[in-house]
């Protein structure tokens, strides 16, 4: 059994408050949008709770100004109250002229839906290899 449009829209939408929570530092938001207990694996760097997620989340404005995540090509499946989703990150630098490719990378993420709402109960980011 696939998911339900709802669903997916619900998930794109928690793909976007995720983005605009990161560029903002909004730490509560950011951390809301995983469980309690999820994990956040950014590559040598991993965070536990949605509190200690939330905290990494209201450094972000300092460590990257002006940056801008944008999630492309989201892809869900589900059943039920569980699903898997990917996504591919870019990060834009809006303090050039004009904005700059930062970095990119994907996304792998298990989702849950508790409360009638989907939350990342794991997201792992993969940075791209720069070229050379």
């Amino acid at each position: 059994m696939a998911l339900d449009p709802a669903d997916t829209i619900a998930i794109q939408q928690l793909y976007a408050a995720y983005n605009h929570a990161a560029d903002r530092g909004d730490g509560n938001t950011f951390g809301g949008c995983f469980t309690s207990d999820g994990r956040f694996d950014m590559g040598g760097t991993v965070a536990e709770g949605s509190e200690a997620i939330g905290k990494f989340a209201e450094q972000i404005p300092a460590m990257i100004p002006g940056a801008r995540h944008i999630a492309t090509n989201v892809l869900v499946e589900g059943d039920g109250d569980r699903a898997s989703g990917r996504a591919y990150l870019m990060l834009l630098d809006t303090k050039t002229s004009p904005p700059s490719i930062a970095m990119t990378g994907a996304y792998e993420d298990r989702l849950v839906r508790s409360a009638n709402e989907w939350r990342f109960a794991e997201r792992i980011f993969t940075v791209d290899a720069p070229s050379q």
